[in-house]
C-alpha cells in the first residue's frame, strides 16, 4: 500500500537511506516526532515489523502514539477517533503490517519474546543512558522478514560529553542527518520567526546550548560560563527598588546576602551570617528600614521561616527552563547584557567575589531534560569552596516584578527621594 506524502530533506533521505544504521540528530523545530511517526506507518504499510523504543511509557502514548493516530487519519489510513492502538499490548497492527512500543524504562528485558524486527526506530535516544537498550533492540532483528532491508533509526537531539548515540553516530558505516528549524519548511513562518528570536543572533543563550539542542550537534561541553556579557557602568536609572535575600542557617557555613537594585542601581550589598529565624527577620527589617524596598524575593528553598516578600523555590518548575532557579539566572543574564551601574564602593568590597561565582556558573548541557538547566550548586561549590550566595542574591534582586501599580510605585519612590 502506498501513500502521497510530502516530505522534508532530512524526512527523505532517512526514509530513502542505505545504510542500516541512520542517526537523526535533530534540534528544537525540526520535526522530530512526526519524522518518527512517518517512519514508523511507512514501514508498517511495507508489511514490516517495527520496533520503537521510548525513555518512558508516557512518551509512548503522548507524544508517539497521538502523532501516529494523527498522521493516519491525515493520510485516510483511518477514521478520526477510531481506537486502533492495543493498549495492552503497546501495538499497533494493520494489514500485515505492526508496530511495537516499547518504554526503556524496564532495560532489556522490555523486549523479551519480541523477535522479526525488521526496523528498529530510538526515540529520543540522548535521554537513554543504557547502552544495552540499543544492543538488545538491534538483536531484536533476528528472523526478520526482509533480511536485507533491516533499519535502526537513532533520533534525538545531540548530547555533551560521552555517550553512547555520539559513538554511533560518528561510526563510519553510520549515516548522520543533521536537521534545526530553518529545516522544517512545514512550520508556520510566525514559528520560525518566535524560533529566531530565541536562538538567533541576539539569543541570550550560550552558543554550547544552541549547537546542541537548536542544531543537534554533538557538543563537548558546556561555555566557560552562562554570564559572558556583563556591564556594569551603564548610566544609572533609579526606579523600582527590589530586593533579593538569600538565606542561611549556618552561623559558620554559607552566608546570607541581601542585594538591592534600584532601576538599573546595585544600591546595595549585604553579607551576614545567620544563626536561625530571628537573626534571619533582623537581617531583613535592618535593610528594609534603610533602603525601603518596594518589592521583596528570597530564597525559601529548604527554609522554613516566613519571611517579608515572595518566596522563591529555586527547585519549583521555571516554565520554559528546568526549574526556578535556571529561569531567574536568566532574569539575571539579560539584565547584566543590558548594563547595570555597580557604585565603585560596591564594586570594591563586593563585586570581585559575585564575578567569581557569575564565571562559575554554567549550564548543564548532560542533563536529560531538554529545558535549560544550571550546573549544581554543588558543583559550583568544588569550583569556588563556597556557595554561590552573592549571585544568587543578585539574581533575586533581578526577577522582574509582575502586576505592577505604578502609581503606587511612583508614590513610593516620591516618598523614597531623599532630594524630594
Amino acid at each position: 500500500m502506498q501513500i502521497n506524502v510530502k516530505l522534508l530533506p532530512h524526512q527523505y533521505a532517512a526514509v530513502s537511506a542505505k545504510e542500516r544504521i541512520i542517526v537523526m540528530s535533530m534540534g528544537v523545530g525540526s520535526g522530530k516526532t512526526s519524522t518518527v511517526a512517518l517512519i514508523a506507518i511507512i514501514n508498517m504499510l511495507q508489511g514490516k515489523r517495527i520496533l520503537v523504543i521510548e525513555p518512558t511509557y508516557s512518551q509512548i502514548v503522548d507524544p508517539f502514539m497521538r502523532e501516529v493516530e494523527k498522521q493516519m487519519v491525515r493520510h485516510g489510513l483511518m477514521i478520526e477517533g477510531t481506537k486502533i492502538w492495543n493498549l495492552n499490548k503497546k501495538n499497533l497492527k494493520y494489514m500485515s503490517g505492526e508496530i511495537i512500543a516499547r518504554s526503556a524504562e524496564g532495560g532489556k528485558s522490555a523486549f523479551a519474546g519480541i523477535d522479526g524486527i525488521n526496523t528498529v526506530i530510538i526515540d529520543e535516544a540522548s535521554e537513554i543512558a543504557d547502552f544495552q537498550i540499543f544492543t538488545e533492540a538491534k538483536n531484536r532483528q533476528r528472523k526478520a522478514k526482509f533480511p536485507n532491508q533491516k533499519k535502526i533509526y537513532v533520533v534525538g537531539t545531540g548530547c555533551c560529553g560521552e555517550h553512547w548515540l555520539k559513538d554511533i553516530a560518528l561510526k563510519p558505516n553510520t549515516l548522520l542527518l543533521n536537521a534545526c528549524y530553518h529545516d522544517n519548511y512545514f512550520l508556520d513562518p510566525e514559528d520560525i520567526e518566535d524560533y529566531s528570536e530565541d536562538y538567533g543572533e541576539n539569543s541570550i543563550f550560550p552558543k554550547s546550548y544552541i549547537d546542541q539542542y537548536v542544531y543537534g550537534k554533538f557538543v563537548d561541553g558546556g561555555d566557560s560560563s552562562l554570564f559572558t556579557e556583563i556591564i556594569t557602568n551603564a548610566p544609572p536609572k533609579p526606579g523600582i527598588k527590589v530586593a533579593g535575600y538569600d538565606c542561611a542557617y549556618s552561623g559558620t557555613g554559607d552566608d546570607s546576602v541581601i542585594c538591592v537594585m534600584n532601576g538599573n542601581i546595585l544600591e546595595a550589598v549585604y553579607v551576614r551570617k545567620t544563626r536561625g529565624d530571628i537573626e534571619m527577620k533582623e537581617f531583613q527589617n535592618m535593610v528594609d528600614l534603610q533602603h525601603k524596598p518596594d518589592f521583596w524575593n528570597y530564597d525559601s528553598t529548604g527554609n522554613a521561616v516566613i519571611l517579608k516578600g515572595t518566596a522563591i523555590g529555586f527547585a519549583n518548575a521555571g516554565g520554559q527552563f528546568a526549574n526556578m532557579r535556571t529561569r531567574i539566572y536568566f532574569d539575571l543574564k539579560r539584565k547584566l547584557r543590558e548594563g547595570i551601574h555597580v557604585p565603585q564602593h560596591i564594586y570594591n568590597e563586593h563585586w570581585k567575589p559575585i564575578k567569581q561565582e557569575l564565571d562559575a556558573t554554567s549550564l548543564n548541557l548532560e542533563k536529560e531534560s531538554k529545558k535549560p538547566a544550571l550546573t549544581g550548586k554543588a558543583e559550583i561549590k568544588k569550583k569556588l569552596k563556597r556557595s554561590p550566595d552573592r549571585a544568587d542574591a543578585l539574581s533575586l534582586a533581578c526577577i522582574p516584578p509582575a502586576g505592577i501599580d505604578h502609581e503606587k510605585l511612583r508614590r513610593l519612590q516620591m516618598i523614597n527621594n531623599p532630594y524630594g
